[in-house]
């Protein structure tokens, strides 16, 4: 998956995670035809919390071939799946890029680019 998100749009995406942070420890992206969803759960599993970005929400959005991601299932995060359209990262790392949103935006980022390789 590799998807390009227009400078104005970077505090969305910011404080989308920073508001998933709040609920669970990992992070869940789901690259899918029509957009790009931000997943997490809490530790317990009692809670779960989405955000869901349309296509046209980025300047350029590919998704990847679902055999080159890392298979994780929807409901449950930590056994194996033949669902292949899913990545999980730690939200410690994906939080060190968008802690300081206020720095970054005011610095002219013009673009953000995320990509999923193997």
């Amino acid at each position: 998956m590799k998807c390009t998100i227009n400078g104005q749009y970077i505090r969305q995406v910011g404080k989308a995670i920073q508001a998933l942070a709040n609920v669970g420890e990992e992070l869940y992206l789901e690259p899918k035809s029509e957009g790009l969803a931000f997943r997490t759960m809490n530790s317990s599993r009692s809670a779960v919390m989405t955000f869901k970005f349309d296509r046209q929400f980025f300047d350029a959005y590919e998704e990847k071939s679902p055999d080159d991601l890392e298979r994780i299932p929807s409901t449950n995060p930590e056994a194996s799946s033949q669902n292949p359209s899913k990545c999980r990262l730690m939200m410690r790392s994906i939080l060190m890029v968008f802690k300081k949103l206020n720095v970054l935006v005011s610095r002219d980022a013009f673009s953000c680019r995320c990509m999923m390789i193997d």
